[in-house]
């Protein structure tokens, strides 16, 4: 099957905007109003032969994708605050913080820990905002903080430290607005990602996250934005905790299943969630998602990836080359913990403090059909795996 659609179709301008029905408008809507994108970008570190099987030569490469991501943030050139994710640090000092400064945005960038070439980055337009401070917080270190608030045998301490030595990172910036003077607190998270064995643990670092938002933006006056990847679907305990500010009986249920085993002692296995229960919840009142807000329900998928490409191959023989699996010494293909196959889910949100905030409106997503004629991504149109996402928020009450 050849795809009619070609690269100089821009697709993304098809994607609608929906409005919050009904009134939404206490008389100064502009100046208070302003626009957030969150966009996983896709760092090379993680594009491999038997994860991105399907991409063939001008999609691989954070270079080569680079021309398609400027034209999505030209089109979407009336967001404030950007935070993207997986931004690698030698690309964001030398070719896309350059670029983005010629688009009007100044940003700041956090490496992950533990040698993972790839981080976040958060942007912002110095015209309608200032930047007060910033912080860059590792999950690793979090843990570390919230065991040495309990009294835990140190064969627990350990078994947890060891379990949850990830890499992940989120930078949190507290702006403020020119227009109002009102604050703005914003985090970027990129969550771990396997569900499959650490949904406990992503639930854990997301409720973590949370409540350094809040903490960091100090006296309870400032508006509160969590957004990013948190490789979390809607079914998900680490959403519905991210909902209602602590983890349902059937969300805990859930996170039992997952078992942290003491080197010291393997018999006396543990869960996370019962060992540090107070961890799993956050205490910011009302926080809710935009685009369940304004369209009633989560977006159908926010990454459209396959990591296997089979189809692809089969209707693509003598298209060109893709990349091949990597074999050992044997020649027997390596195999992963990854889940395999098909990756279309919801993973990215924008999160808000409504009692300071109201969601105006978000972008829609993409049809699925145009991505499964482009058969997956990124592609000729579309350059990371993930979707931009983008939601319209105003401040609360009077303008000072």
């Amino acid at each position: 099957m050849t795809s009619s659609v070609g690269p100089d179709v821009f697709l993304p301008t098809q994607r609608k905007w929906v409005s919050v029905k009904g009134p939404t408008s206490d008389g100064d809507d502009t100046a208070k109003s302003f626009v957030v994108v969150t966009y996983n970008i896709l760092a090379d570190f993680h594009v491999k032969a038997d994860t991105y099987p399907y991409l063939l030569p001008g999609h691989r490469t954070i270079d080569e994708r680079h021309p398609r991501l400027l034209k999505e943030f030209q089109h979407h050139g009336d967001a404030d605050v950007i935070c993207l994710q997986e931004v690698n640090g030698k690309y964001f000092e030398e070719v896309l913080a350059p670029a983005m400064l010629e688009f009007g945005y100044e940003g700041l960038h956090g490496n992950k820990a533990l040698g993972v070439d790839e981080g976040v980055a958060t942007f912002y337009r110095p015209s309608r905002f200032e930047l007060k401070r910033h912080k860059v917080s590792y999950f690793k270190d979090q843990i570390q903080e919230e065991i040495s608030k309990r009294q835990l045998p140190s064969s627990q301490s350990e078994a947890i430290l060891e379990r949850t030595l990830r890499e992940t990172v989120t930078m949190y910036l507290q702006l403020g607005c020119k227009r109002t003077g009102q604050a703005l607190t914003v985090g970027n998270v990129h969550a771990f990602w396997m569900n499959h064995i650490a949904m406990d643990v992503i639930a854990l670092q997301i409720a973590l996250a949370a409540n350094t938002l809040a903490q960091f933006a100090g006296d309870g006056n400032s508006a509160l934005i969590l957004c990013g990847d948190f490789n979390t679907e809607p079914h998900m305990p680490a959403y519905q905790l991210l909902r209602e500010g602590c983890l349902s009986d059937q969300s805990v249920e859930k996170l039992r299943q997952f078992e942290t085993v003491s080197k010291e002692s393997p018999e006396k296995s543990f869960t996370l969630v019962d060992v540090m229960a107070e961890s799993f919840q956050h205490l910011i009142p009302n926080f809710q998602s935009a685009y369940k807000t304004v369209i009633g329900t989560e977006v159908p998928f926010s990454q459209f990836h396959d990591t296997e490409g089979a189809e692809w191959k089969a209707q693509h023989q003598g298209d060109g080359e893709w990349m091949e699996t990597d074999r050992d010494s044997e020649g027997a293909t390596h195999q992963s913990t990854r889940p395999r196959g098909k990756r279309i889910k919801a993973l990215d949100y924008l999160w808000f403090g409504s009692d300071t905030l109201v969601c105006n409106g978000a972008l829609e997503m993409v049809a699925r059909e145009v991505l499964e004629e482009l058969y997956a991504c990124p592609n000729a149109v579309f350059p990371s795996d993930h979707l931009l996402m983008k939601a319209q928020f105003r401040f609360k009450g009077a303008v000072p």
